[in-house]
This record gives structure tokens, C-alpha cells and sequence, in this order.
């Protein structure tokens, strides 16, 4: 039966630690570079293991620093995900859309490195918002990227191939009827 009479601290402290996580587990080199790996920050393993030292395992205090200096780095290499990186989103969830657009236009064996190569960082900073600010691109505006651009060379992938050759009969079959 629920009482009427209003909760006082003590009850809403217990209500909190009630449903508050377990005390978080140490994290290993594997999980602080695994954590870099996922915000797309460049970590030479050994500026990891610099930041780690002589510790097998990393104490949570000291892990949540390092993942609070990833994301911020994270959000200066993507301004445009910002928001979201701040707000816990990790970037290769944030790109995952954009990867799987490439496999499908450019096939199975595409994988984009949005940190160094500026064709596929374009994705990340190649549209503009109302104040002319880099934003990322549209899936749509990804895809007519993807195949517009020479350095993907697209005209020779099978997809690229299959639709010139579409085209080609379109336009045969429209000649045809018109002549």
C-alpha cells in the first residue's frame, strides 16, 4: 500500500542506490584501446600503455578519465557529431550508417577511414547547416558522394558496371522509338 505522506531524503537515497549499477569493474589496456578504436581517436598502442603504466588493471576512476579525454578528443575530430558523442554515443556507432551505405555502393570490401582519407571524411563534414557550419552528410547525399567521386572509382565496381549498362539500353530502347 502506498502512503500519502510525502518521501523524505533517507527514501529517496534508497530509491537511488537501489537502482544504481553495480560499482564498475577495472578495465584492461584491451578495453582502453578498444575504447579509442570506437571513438575513432588515433592511440598508438603505446601511448595506451604510457597512460596505463605498470597496472594490469586500470581503476574505474582512472578509466572514466581516460574515456572522458577520448570523447573529448572525439568531438574535435567530429564536430559535427558532437551532440551526440557528448551526450554518450560512441563514433563508430555514429558511423556505422555511413559504412554500411559504402558496402552497399561500393561492395562487401569497402571500408572507409574517416579518420585520415578526406574522400571518406567528406561524409563527416561535407554538408553545411543554415549558418554554413561543416555538418555530416545525408545517407543520400553519401551515396551520390560515393559515386561521384573519382577516387572511389564506382563506374568500375559490379554496381557501378550494371547500371551504366541499364542506362545504355534505356537509352537504346528510347532512340528506338523514336526513330
Amino acid at each position: 500500500m502506498m502512503s500519502d505522506e510525502p518521501k523524505t531524503q533517507n527514501d529517496s537515497s534508497q530509491a537511488a542506490n537501489e537502482v544504481a549499477e553495480k560499482p564498475a569493474e577495472p578495465m584492461t589496456l584491451k578495453d582502453l584501446i578498444q575504447m579509442a578504436e570506437d571513438y575513432h581517436v588515433p592511440m598508438t598502442r603505446k601511448a595506451v600503455e604510457s597512460i596505463v603504466g605498470d597496472e594490469k588493471e586500470i581503476p574505474p576512476a582512472k578509466a572514466a578519465a581516460f574515456e572522458d579525454y577520448v570523447k573529448r578528443q572525439a568531438q574535435g575530430l567530429f564536430p559535427g557529431m558532437a551532440p551526440q558523442i557528448q551526450a554518450g554515443m560512441k563514433t563508430s556507432d555514429l558511423l556505422e550508417p555511413y559504412r554500411q551505405v559504402g558496402k552497399q555502393v561500393l561492395g562487401d570490401s569497402y571500408e572507409p577511414n574517416f579518420q585520415t582519407n578526406p574522400h571518406d571524411r567528406a561524409a563527416l563534414q561535407g554538408a553545411q547547416d543554415a549558418t554554413g557550419h561543416p555538418t555530416p552528410m545525408s545517407l543520400d547525399q553519401w551515396q551520390a558522394h560515393l559515386k561521384s567521386d573519382p577516387a572511389y572509382n564506382y563506374s568500375s565496381t559490379e554496381k557501378g558496371q550494371a547500371e551504366t549498362a541499364d542506362m545504355k539500353q534505356r537509352i537504346l530502347a528510347g532512340l528506338q522509338s523514336h526513330g
